[in-house]
């Protein structure tokens, strides 16, 4: 299971964060996303890209282990290991790297450690974006995460502009209606978590 394909519905993410700045104050949201996230976990089988090799996958495979049981220090040591055998297996440009890199950004993130978080963050949206191209779903992911870490830390007015292009990218690649429609799973998660309009 790769920790940065599960990051919350952009469209809910913007939501609240054009809540948080200029309307009602939306904090009890934050709860609801953090376990809808929980639960995406839980409910997402793995899935492991093919290119940075076996011990990449098996590395993965731990650290998704011990993200779920809550050993995020243990984790933050194996999400090392793994960008350091990805980096070495398919070079420092890959989205395998690109994917090391936003695992262990999230494990920062989730700790609090956001100064750790915003660089390597930030190197996976450009690695993604160089090898995917500007438009690809994973680079809606990637802003999606640099804008989660921004609102996390309360900088609703840098998050925004990185939700509203994430949302175009998905709304072009599948469609406007689709978003609303919950087509994916972790739309449809935090649509049970969050009836309604968003």
């Amino acid at each position: 299971m790769i920790l940065h394909k599960l990051i919350f519905s952009r469209k809910t993410i913007y939501s609240l964060v054009s809540r948080k700045t200029g309307r009602n104050n939306q904090c009890k949201y934050i709860l609801t996303i953090t376990t809808a996230f929980l639960l995406l976990l839980l409910a997402t089988p793995p899935v492991f890209a093919q290119g940075a090799g076996i011990e990449w996958d098996i590395l993965n495979q731990e650290l998704m282990e011990l993200y779920l049981t809550g050993k995020y220090d243990r984790a933050v040591v194996v999400a090392k290991k793994a960008l350091e055998v990805a980096e070495k297996n398919v070079g420092p440009n890959h989205p395998d790297v690109a994917q090391s890199l936003n695992n262990l950004a999230e494990l920062y993130r989730i700790q609090g450690q956001y100064a750790e978080a915003e660089p390597l963050y930030k190197r996976a949206l450009a690695i993604d974006e160089k090898a995917l191209g500007p438009n690809h779903s994973v680079v809606a992911t990637d802003l999606n995460n640099v804008a989660l870490l921004y609102y996390t830390q309360g900088q609703y007015a840098e998050a925004e502009p990185l939700l509203k292009r994430a949302l175009a990218i998905d709304e072009k690649a599948l469609g406007p209606q689709s978003l609303c429609c919950c087509d994916r799973p972790e739309q449809r998660g935090l649509a049970l978590l969050h009836p309604g309009p968003v």
